[in-house]
């Protein structure tokens, strides 16, 4: 997704400094945060009565509405599990670059959006069917319907398709993590990302495998 690519360019214009092709920074930061709208708008993949609160809230912040580009079937909107794995990246190196640039509090805003939406996606559980399980006893129980939809199954990826695609979102989930923790810490507050033993929230995903392990 165009967000990606742009968030590496806006890298590569800032890691360019002095050079002439620190020019283009604002330009790739301004492009690549309206493209994380619309990445938003691509990536939401469940039922329209779902909350959507962190796409409204970003895009709110870019004073953008976000455009009808999404495939919608059935009152549903279906979204690639690249098009998720781009945004969540693409929110990473936003927030590491406002860290960068000592602007903590959009930082923040850009670690929570990464945050949030790699634990909407199950990337947190990518080690066992805790997910599989929380889904099961919600369609069994009427207890389980008042579980928040951050839990819901509509909102996970798909199983990887390969290695290589499992590994990168291992990574990307130990990137988030840390990311987290280092603005919590910076900021003095409280993580996004909680790590305890609750069925929802508890982290199985394994540790990033070295390659000379592979």
């Amino acid at each position: 997704h165009p967000v990606l690519s742009n968030a590496i360019y806006l890298w590569a214009s800032f890691l360019s400094r002095p050079g002439p092709l620190s020019f283009n920074e604002q330009m790739f930061l301004s492009r690549t945060q309206s493209a994380l709208v619309d990445a938003l708008n691509v990536s939401q993949h469940q039922p329209q009565s779902s909350p959507r609160i962190l796409q409204q809230d970003i895009s709110r912040a870019a004073t953008l509405s976000p455009p009808s580009f999404a495939h919608t079937t059935q009152g549903s909107t279906i979204a690639s599990a690249p098009v998720v794995v781009d945004t969540i990246q693409a929110a990473v190196l936003l927030s590491r670059y406002f860290f960068a640039i000592a602007r903590l509090h959009e930082a923040s805003y850009y670690s929570n959006a990464a945050a949030s939406l790699a634990i909407q996606s199950g990337l947190h559980q990518i080690n066992s069917s805790l997910a599989i399980a929380v889904s099961q006893q919600r369609q069994q129980s009427p207890a389980f319907a008042g579980l928040s939809a951050v839990y819901s199954s509509a909102l996970r990826l798909p199983p990887p398709q390969d290695g290589v695609e499992l590994g990168e979102r291992i990574n990307l989930f130990w990137q988030v993590f840390v990311l987290d923790r280092l603005v919590s810490v910076a900021l003095q507050r409280s993580p996004t990302i909680v790590d305890d033993d609750s069925v929802e929230t508890k982290i199985d995903t394994p540790w990033p495998e070295d390659v000379g392990e592979s």
